[in-house]
């Protein structure tokens, strides 16, 4: 058996240098390679990152179910002047209680002739008119019917109400000579509760609007 010191020499320098020739040169290749790889990795061009889409809903809603719906048409028109900036009512008129308010109301406000009807019902309710019949005929998307009607300074006014059953929606308003609300309601007697006072002479205006359908109304203020 031979020693160590009796081995080829090509033997014994493969140990002393870790192996043959070809495989140190294919050592520092695969080392050289993977510096390059490093050095391409840390230099090169970031890589694309494919954004995150949110998972598609199951099945998509008709174009009906996420149209916006289309606004009733609105008691009031938009071409109607508004009170002030930060008036919350009339200054000039106050809404009192009335033990008599209860009478007008237990009567319907729909009626095929809404003439004939408030002037039964003032006649019922010992109501005296105070001023002319208000009547005409209004449509969703007219606008508003309007009179002037002069209040008086300590007297208290109520507004009966008629029209004909194919008109909804109406509302009445009475507004003061500044432009602020003095009473509004949809009822067949406004102020629904009581009745309206003015604490001065003043140059008020009553308006009727409807929301939907077409057909005659009347209107007549009635003293208190």
């Amino acid at each position: 058996m031979r020693t160590p010191s009796s081995l080829p020499r090509s033997v014994s320098r493969c140990a002393r240098t870790g192996g043959p020739p070809s495989a140190r040169a294919f050592g520092s290749l695969v080392a050289v390679g993977a510096g390059v790889m490093s050095v391409a990795l840390a230099c090169g061009p970031k890589p694309t990152v494919a954004p995150v889409l949110a998972p598609a809903a199951s099945g998509s809603a008709p174009a009906s179910a996420v149209a916006a719906p289309t606004p009733l048409p609105s008691g009031l028109p938009a071409a109607l002047p508004v009170p002030p900036m930060g008036v919350r009512g009339s200054a000039r008129a106050r809404v009192m209680p009335d033990p008599a308010a209860a009478c007008p109301e237990t009567r319907a406000a729909n009626a095929a002739a809404p003439a004939s009807a408030l002037k039964q019902l003032a006649e019922a309710c010992s109501l005296r008119p105070s001023g002319p019949l208000l009547s005409g005929t209004l449509g969703d998307g007219e606008s508003a019917k309007s009179w002037p009607f002069r209040a008086k300074k300590g007297q208290c006014y109520r507004l009966l109400v008629a029209h004909e059953p194919a008109l909804q929606d109406v509302v009445v308003l009475l507004r003061d000579s500044q432009g602020a609300y003095a009473v509004e309601g949809p009822e067949v007697a406004v102020p629904a509760s009581g009745k309206v006072c003015f604490d001065a002479d003043d140059d008020a205006t009553v308006l009727v609007s409807v929301g939907t359908g077409r057909g005659a109304f009347a209107v007549q203020i009635v003293e208190r």
